[in-house]
């Protein structure tokens, strides 16, 4: 086998092994390290510290997806705002006080 394939697997299986890890949202990463040193499970009856916390993630990650989404909405609405108010500075009437009709 060549070098580059070689190279190519053993990258494709760190980034596979790596896959758990990297997937983990930092708040569940806490809550869940929060238990293991309580020495509870997601299973006990009373994870209060877990389920805070994901329900706090949840929210981060629908207001960053929320804040993006209005960032491009806002944008493009300033940019047909503009784009219109460039196009009717830019028409001559066609009738006027000194304008005749034909």
């Amino acid at each position: 086998m060549s070098h580059r394939l070689v190279f190519a697997l053993l990258v494709l299986v760190a980034w596979m092994l790596g896959a758990g890890m990297a997937m983990a949202c930092p708040g569940c990463k806490d809550a869940l390290a929060a238990m293991d040193n309580a020495k509870k499970t997601p299973f006990d009856p009373d994870p209060a510290a877990a389920a805070e916390m994901f329900s706090w993630t949840v929210l981060l990650m629908l207001g960053t997806m929320l804040s993006i989404l209005g960032g491009f909405v806002g944008s493009f609405y300033w940019m047909i705002r503009r784009a219109a108010a460039q196009t009717a500075a830019r028409e001559v009437p066609a009738f006027g006080p000194d304008v005749e009709p034909a």
